[in-house]
Parts: structure tokens; C-alpha cells; sequence
């Protein structure tokens, strides 16, 4: 048994501690001490197994060096591989493998029903344009949920609220505009509201109740907003700014899958069906469809 320091560019969190711990154990490595400052961490155990998580962690797209920090990461190589592994489904990417595979179902299901509708007459032209941007907001956030399930017990608090959060308010603003721009701000308010509440308190669930809670205020305040957002455009170019802001919020969630799998990285996802999230993703479509063309609008609303 030996004691060596071995310096990693990217520790610099709890979360990178975490990591470490877990390769450390696999490796039968024993992790003493952390020093974020100095990018150190100090482990004991037998040499060989010691290079042999340094090189799980480089492969995982950490910089590892048992002399000094090194002097260039490989963030972008780790970006790089995230959505490489993600598309073809790659070791230590099953997670985001199946949620990629959830989005392509839900929105090719989502989208020939869709305009099965339109053909049908139910769905307007300008009814069908909104409808599909809810069918993008539904298909962008469920890969990120799916991540969420099958990491359920591996987040950190702090993990929760930032996915309650990140989840309620996206859901609740999107689901809100959508509704706001067909039916008013009153429909659009209340949809949002309960769409980004209920999206928020679930995912934020697994990290008890500061992301539930976290969650639920997103919702209540995304949900006003996107309403408030498309009521007051109505004359200024709503249509061309909601495709912008559904790009702008899918963006995040990129960036909010992404911090999940860099977060869990050594944990062994849990195998979740993806038949449940397609499931989910039908019934908030139908809602929202059914809201849009049937639920009651205020005098100032436009689209018909």
C-alpha cells in the first residue's frame, strides 16, 4: 500500500468528489483527501490500481496526472463524447441513449397524429402550428426526464433544485405561451400553471422536498409569464418569437442533460420503460389540444 497524489484539471465540486470516490472504490483505491484549490486528490492503495483509475477517469474525459495539474483539459472532448454517446448508445450513455430513443418516437407518434388531426379538420392552420410547437416542448423535455427517473437516487439536493427548477419553468412557460397565444391569458395561465407545476414537483422529487417545492414555484411563475409573454406580443411578431424561445429552452434542456450525466457519472442507471414516458407524453398532447380548440377564450384572442 502506497499513498500518491493524483491532479485532475476538472475537480472542482462535491459532485467531482463523488466521482472520484466511486472510481476510486471500484478500483479498490482507497480516496484520503480532496483539495479543490490545488486540483488534488489524495488516494492509497497499489500503484497499478491507482493508474488504472486515473485511466477510467480519462477515459470518462477528466485530465488526469500524477505529477502535476495538466495544463489543458478536455471539456470539449467530454461535450463531444456526451452527444456521440448519447446518439449511439455507448458505454456509460445508456440513460441518454434511451431518452434519445424516447424522443424520436414521441415525436414522430406525436406529430402523425397531429396532422391526422389537421386532415380531419379539428386543427385549423394556425391551431396546427401552435400544436406543434406544444409537440416540441413535449418532445425536448422527456429525454430529460427520462434522465431524471433513472437516476432518481443518485442526485444531490442541490441537483433538485436545479432540474425542479429548470423543469417547471420550462414546461409551465412553454405550455403557457402555447395556450396564451389561442385562448388568452386566463387559460394560458392556468394550463401553464398546472403543466409546469406538475412537471417541476414530479422531477424535483428526487431530491425531496426542496426540489419539489423548487419545482412547483417554477411552474407558478413560468405559467403566468408565458401567457403574460404571448397576450402582449399578440401584435408584435408572436409567431416568429415563439419558435425563438422554444430554441432558446431547448438549449437548456441540452444543458440540463447534459449536467445530469456529468453529475452521475460512475452510477449505473436504473433500466426505466420508456413506454411510460411516451404514454405521459400522448395524454399532455391530447390536453393541450383539447384546451386549445375547446376551452373557453377571451374576447382578445385572434387565432380561431
Amino acid at each position: 500500500m502506497v499513498e500518491k497524489d493524483v491532479y485532475i484539471r476538472e475537480l472542482n465540486c462535491e459532485a467531482c468528489e463523488r466521482l472520484v470516490e466511486r472510481i476510486a472504490i471500484r478500483h479498490s483505491v482507497k480516496l484520503e483527501d480532496v483539495d479543490f484549490s490545488q486540483k488534488r486528490a489524495r488516494l492509497s492503495g497499489e500503484t497499478s490500481q491507482m493508474e488504472a483509475m486515473a485511466q477510467e477517469l480519462e477515459n470518462m474525459g477528466y485530465s488526469t496526472s500524477f505529477e502535476r495539474v495538466p495544463r489543458s483539459g478536455k471539456g470539449k472532448m467530454r461535450l463531444f463524447n456526451f452527444i456521440k454517446g448519447s446518439i449511439f448508445g455507448e458505454e456509460n450513455y445508456q440513460a441518454e441513449s434511451k431518452g434519445v430513443e424516447l424522443l424520436v418516437y414521441t415525436f414522430v407518434l406525436l406529430a402523425l397524429a397531429t396532422i391526422a388531426l389537421g386532415f380531419l379538420g379539428i386543427l385549423s392552420p394556425q391551431y396546427m402550428g401552435y400544436s406543434f410547437l406544444s409537440l416540441i416542448s413535449i418532445v425536448m423535455i422527456m429525454p430529460v426526464a427520462y434522465q431524471v427517473e433513472a437516476f432518481r437516487d443518485s442526485f444531490t439536493h442541490m441537483n433538485g433544485m436545479m432540474i425542479g427548477m429548470t423543469i417547471g419553468m420550462s414546461a409551465g412557460f412553454l405550455a403557457g405561451a402555447v395556450i396564451g397565444a389561442t385562448n388568452g391569458m386566463f387559460m394560458g395561465s392556468v394550463y401553464g400553471m398546472l403543466i409546469g407545476m406538475a412537471a417541476g414537483a414530479y422531477l424535483g422529487y428526487c431530491c425531496g422536498i426542496m426540489g419539489v417545492l423548487e419545482g412547483m414555484m417554477g411552474g407558478l411563475m413560468a405559467g403566468t409569464m408565458g401567457a403574460m409573454l404571448s397576450v402582449m406580443m399578440v401584435f408584435d411578431n408572436l409567431n416568429f418569437f415563439l419558435p425563438i424561445l422554444l430554441a432558446s429552452l431547448a438549449f437548456i434542456m441540452f444543458g440540463l442533460s447534459y449536467m445530469i450525466h456529468k453529475e452521475n457519472l460512475g452510477f449505473k442507471p436504473e433500466k426505466v420503460p420508456i413506454w411510460n414516458f411516451l404514454a405521459l407524453s400522448i395524454l399532455v398532447h391530447i390536453a393541450t389540444i383539447i384546451v386549445m380548440v375547446y376551452g373557453p377564450k377571451s374576447a382578445a384572442v385572434l387565432v380561431g
